[in-house]
């Protein structure tokens, strides 16, 4: 069932909240882009860089890879989950013979929720699950272009719901 697109004024105070959240988390993308951006060395791949790099990556899982709640649920209960078609053309995107979804999803439990200390266990379980080599340099390239394509298109996304909803972006306490 397609739920009709709803403003503002005929949004419940918690869906005006929950637009909010969605704006704000939004926002950190964008602002973690482009602090990404400055500190970027294309000789070097420093500590930093790394942060930033995992940080947009556990962001991306929780705002459209988590199962349930996520942006595209909470933007679909008011009519507006169109705004992430974007994104999620970018996450079906094809690596191989699996997705950028889920490469992404395999580097978030693997490195970032429940470590193994060990780039390693990344580069085999991709390999090993999900039948993508990210040793292969096309495919390390491919993943990175699809990656920052992503956190790119993400950002453009704020501006597009601060655009649908001036009134949570002003209303907004930051």
């Amino acid at each position: 069932a397609v739920t009709a697109r709803r403003g503002w004024s005929q949004l419940s105070n918690a869906e005006q909240d929950m637009v909010r959240f969605v704006i704000g988390a939004l926002e950190e993308v964008a602002a973690g882009l482009e602090l990404a951006k400055a500190q970027a060395n294309p000789n070097t791949f420093e500590p930093i860089q790394r942060f930033y790099e995992h940080a947009l990556i556990a962001y991306v899982a929780g705002l459209f890879l988590a199962s349930g709640n996520n942006v595209v649920t909470a933007l679909r209960r008011i009519g507006h989950d169109e705004a992430c078609a974007p994104a999620l053309r970018l996450l079906d995107q094809p690596l191989g013979t699996t997705t950028l979804r889920a490469v992404l999803g395999e580097y978030r439990n693997i490195f970032l929720a429940h470590p193994q200390f060990s780039i390693r266990a990344v580069i085999n379980s991709t390999k090993r699950k999900l039948g993508f080599d990210m040793e292969v340099p096309h495919n390390a390239i491919s993943y990175g272009m699809l990656r920052n394509e992503l956190f790119h298109s993400i950002a453009e996304m704020r501006v597009e719901m601060e655009c649908r909803f001036p009134e949570a972006y002003s209303s907004q306490t930051h």
